[in-house]
């Protein structure tokens, strides 16, 4: 099943964005989404205004509305609102591993269990953690004194590529990591 575009059929749906409720007759935007009540080849959908989507989904929205046959007659508005909003949802992805500096004192680290001070470099790997069904990919913090335990050997070059350090905070992490 795919996101659709469709006149809403009640007065019922509420928009997943701003809550409002959505005309009947009024065009609307539904992600496909699998509920985990559903079986077989069900799809349930999470509605939405069109202007709505356009912020919240710019991708799905610009995707289905290229697709879509119909009449829609606000949609140079609607893709100029996806457009100007897409720059915003994409996340920039960034490579494992790669150093920083710990913004907060909150971060725990996951070779020794200690707290991670502010301020201080911190390296970040990739590690699984289980999330209840299933095992999803997620950042694990480590202090430079632990990061053995992660890592066969440091490739700095990578890592100077990975990591937004300033060239200064890359030689003295290296200097930092030597000293250990």
């Amino acid at each position: 099943m795919e996101d659709r575009i469709e006149r809403a059929r009640s007065g019922r749906s509420a928009c997943r964005t701003c809550k409002e409720k959505i005309a009947k007759g009024e065009l609307r935007f539904g992600v496909a989404y699998k509920s985990r009540y559903d079986e077989g080849d069900k799809f349930s959908f999470a509605w939405h205004h069109l202007p709505c989507a356009a912020r919240a989904a710019p991708d799905k929205l610009k995707a289905t509305l290229d697709a879509y046959e119909g009449e829609v007659s606000n949609r140079g508005e609607l893709e100029k609102l996806a457009a100007e909003a897409l720059p915003k949802k994409v996340k920039e992805k960034r490579s494992y591993p790669y150093a920083e500096r710990a913004p907060s004192a909150r971060s725990k680290c996951i070779g020794c269990d200690g707290l991670i001070d502010k301020g201080h470099f911190r390296f970040v790997v990739e590690r699984e953690v289980d999330a209840g069904s299933f095992m999803a990919l997620a950042p694990g913090f480590v202090h430079i004194k632990c990061v053995g335990g992660f890592l066969d050997s440091i490739d700095w070059d990578a890592i100077a590529q990975n990591s937004k350090l300033e060239e200064t905070d890359l030689t003295a992490l290296r200097k930092e990591y030597s000293a250990l």
